[in-house]
């Protein structure tokens, strides 16, 4: 794709080192996404409605697992309450920072002292009916 002459924009995720190779590798346009992964920033002139649901379906689109998912949702405070009240309305929900912390071990594996984890695989078969063989159990 970086040498192909019908591609004029590529698209990269990965971290540091992934978009400094691709940007030596190309004179194409190049949206990077590097190790921050993308933000969404919302202010007063939004279509607030539109923005929740689309922060909502982006950020949940294959479990947020893509590197181009939004990650970070930055809001001017004059409309922060009423976005979160939209995006519960798409069916976000909003945790407190206690239960935040109760829900990490749960869904991640192998935290690190960072707080950083693996997501656990057996959390997300137990709530499709399936063990880890792919059996019901």
């Amino acid at each position: 794709m970086f040498k192909f002459p019908g591609i004029g924009l590529l698209v990269v995720t990965g971290g540091e080192a992934v978009v400094e190779a691709a940007r030596k590798h190309t004179n194409k346009r190049l949206i990077a996404a590097g190790a921050g992964n993308p933000p969404v920033v919302v202010d007063e002139t939004a279509d607030l409605a539109r923005a929740a649901q689309s922060i909502v379906k982006g950020a949940s689109f294959d479990n947020n697992i893509i590197c181009a998912d939004e990650k970070v949702l930055i809001v001017v405070d004059s409309v922060a309450d009423e976005l979160m009240l939209l995006m519960e309305g798409q069916h976000a929900v909003k945790l407190t920072a206690e239960q935040a912390q109760q829900l990490q071990p749960v869904l991640l594996k192998n935290i690190d002292e960072r707080g950083k984890g693996t997501v656990s695989r057996d959390w997300g078969w137990s709530r499709c009916g399936k063990n880890r063989g792919g059996n019901r159990p």
